[in-house]
Protein backbone atom coordinates (compact mmCIF):
# COMPACT_ATOMS: atom_id res chain seq x y z
CA UNK A 1 0.00 0.00 0.00
CA UNK A 2 1.34 3.32 -1.34
CA UNK A 3 1.26 6.20 1.84
CA UNK A 4 0.24 10.02 0.96
CA UNK A 5 4.24 11.27 1.02
CA UNK A 6 5.16 8.15 -0.80
CA UNK A 7 2.47 9.24 -3.72
CA UNK A 8 3.80 12.72 -3.36
CA UNK A 9 7.22 11.54 -4.24
CA UNK A 10 6.31 9.62 -7.14
CA UNK A 11 3.66 12.48 -8.65
CA UNK A 12 6.84 15.01 -8.21
CA UNK A 13 8.95 12.61 -9.87
CA UNK A 14 6.63 11.85 -12.87
CA UNK A 15 5.73 15.78 -13.31
CA UNK A 16 10.06 16.38 -12.84
CA UNK A 17 10.71 13.51 -15.90
CA UNK A 18 8.92 15.76 -18.43
CA UNK A 19 11.08 18.47 -17.96
CA UNK A 20 10.49 22.25 -19.18
CA UNK A 21 7.46 22.97 -21.96
CA UNK A 22 9.28 25.99 -22.96
CA UNK A 23 12.44 27.40 -21.80
CA UNK A 24 11.31 28.38 -18.03
CA UNK A 25 8.53 26.67 -18.04
CA UNK A 26 7.78 23.73 -16.09
CA UNK A 27 4.85 21.25 -14.64
CA UNK A 28 4.12 21.23 -10.99
CA UNK A 29 1.29 19.87 -8.44
CA UNK A 30 -1.59 21.32 -7.40
CA UNK A 31 -4.35 20.06 -5.14
CA UNK A 32 -4.35 16.29 -3.82
CA UNK A 33 -7.14 14.33 -3.27
CA UNK A 34 -7.42 11.05 -1.94
CA UNK A 35 -9.47 8.71 -3.94
CA UNK A 36 -11.01 5.05 -3.86
CA UNK A 37 -7.92 3.57 -5.20
CA UNK A 38 -5.80 6.20 -5.99
CA UNK A 39 -3.99 9.55 -5.39
CA UNK A 40 -5.33 12.31 -7.69
CA UNK A 41 -3.02 15.25 -8.46
CA UNK A 42 -3.54 18.28 -9.96
CA UNK A 43 -1.34 19.49 -12.87
CA UNK A 44 -0.21 22.96 -12.88
CA UNK A 45 2.23 25.16 -15.23
CA UNK A 46 5.00 27.31 -13.06
CA UNK A 47 6.44 30.01 -14.72
CA UNK A 48 9.49 31.93 -14.19
CA UNK A 49 9.60 35.07 -12.96
CA UNK A 50 8.85 37.75 -16.13
CA UNK A 51 7.57 34.94 -18.07
CA UNK A 52 4.13 36.34 -19.50
CA UNK A 53 1.12 33.84 -19.33
CA UNK A 54 0.55 31.53 -22.03
CA UNK A 55 -2.13 28.94 -22.72
CA UNK A 56 -1.69 25.22 -22.33
CA UNK A 57 -3.79 22.23 -22.79
CA UNK A 58 -3.92 18.29 -21.84
CA UNK A 59 -5.01 16.85 -19.54
CA UNK A 60 -5.94 18.18 -16.29
CA UNK A 61 -3.98 15.65 -13.45
CA UNK A 62 -2.47 12.71 -12.76
CA UNK A 63 -2.79 9.22 -10.58
CA UNK A 64 -0.96 7.41 -8.37
CA UNK A 65 -2.20 3.99 -7.98
CA UNK A 66 -2.47 3.15 -4.18
CA UNK A 67 -1.76 -0.05 -4.59
CA UNK A 68 1.05 -0.57 -6.81
CA UNK A 69 2.58 2.84 -7.01
CA UNK A 70 1.58 2.91 -10.85
CA UNK A 71 1.36 6.90 -12.10
CA UNK A 72 -0.28 8.03 -15.04
CA UNK A 73 -2.13 11.40 -16.62
CA UNK A 74 -5.74 11.58 -16.04
CA UNK A 75 -7.68 12.83 -18.81
CA UNK A 76 -11.18 15.04 -18.44
CA UNK A 77 -13.30 11.96 -18.93
CA UNK A 78 -11.39 9.89 -16.19
CA UNK A 79 -11.57 12.56 -14.13
CA UNK A 80 -15.29 13.28 -13.52
CA UNK A 81 -15.02 9.05 -12.82
CA UNK A 82 -12.79 9.59 -9.63
CA UNK A 83 -14.55 8.12 -6.77
CA UNK A 84 -13.04 11.54 -4.14
CA UNK A 85 -13.27 11.29 -0.69
CA UNK A 86 -11.08 13.98 0.65
CA UNK A 87 -9.13 17.17 -1.01
CA UNK A 88 -6.09 17.95 0.30
CA UNK A 89 -4.11 21.61 0.15
CA UNK A 90 -1.69 22.49 -2.33
CA UNK A 91 1.69 20.60 -1.93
Amino acid sequence: MIIINEAIELAQEFVASHGELQPSITYGLGAMQICQNEYYFDVTIIFAEGIPYQQFGGAPGISVDKQTGFVKTINWVEMSALKRYKELPKI
